[in-house]
């Protein structure tokens, strides 16, 4: 998907089968999917041509934008498909929306100072009309920024264990993003 985006080259076929893959089209119908993939097509480009590197500002402009793209096509949450989307153009400006990275955030905001000034996490909103969609991007910047206030405060961590390994992810967040994951999924065993 990141290197389809990059060379400005919409396979519908490949986003499809790429959106099935991360779960994106539970509960929606084969041809609602195709009006889905068709909408995306139309307005990626518009939407991701704001900016190279963008900003939170930007960044909120986009996810609103997106969101509200989904949503027009096929009235659901498209919460987690709006980041993930959003994500294959700016992988290292992006955060991923997961509900069991929303889980561990829920608890280290009691627990961690840097994110107790922040609003209070809680549920992500429902949507039931258009009017909800402002509330989404709301949860989803606060969200964002608590997963980001994580990431800048374990660079020195990163750094080392980059340095440790001689590897490196080319995606950093990722790493913070699915430690996240591993705390809030309660299947997740630590051995």
């Amino acid at each position: 998907m990141k290197d389809m985006l990059r060379e400005r080259n919409i396979d519908s076929d490949f986003v499809k089968s790429w959106m099935r893959s991360y779960a994106l089209f539970q509960g929606i119908e084969s041809g609602d999917r195709d009006i889905v993939i068709e909408k995306y097509a139309s307005v990626v480009f518009d939407i991701t041509d704001q900016s190279n590197i963008p900003d939170r500002e930007q960044v909120r402009i986009m996810f609103h934008d997106l969101l509200s793209a989904l949503y027009g096509s096929v009235p659901r949450k498209w919460l987690s498909a709006t980041s993930k989307l959003l994500w294959c153009s700016f992988p290292d400006q992006i955060v991923i929306y997961d509900a069991f990275v929303e889980r561990a955030l829920v608890v280290l905001q009691c627990i961690e100072p840097s994110l107790a000034n922040s609003p209070r996490i809680g549920v992500s909103p429902s949507i039931k009309s258009e009017s909800d969609l402002g509330k989404v991007v709301k949860f989803y910047m606060n969200y964002q920024d608590m997963v980001k206030t994580i990431f800048s405060e374990n660079q020195e961590q990163l750094t080392g264990l980059r340095e440790t390994h001689r590897e490196k992810y080319p995606h950093d967040i990722r790493i913070v993003d699915k430690l996240l994951w591993m705390i809030g999924n309660p299947n997740q065993h630590f051995h």
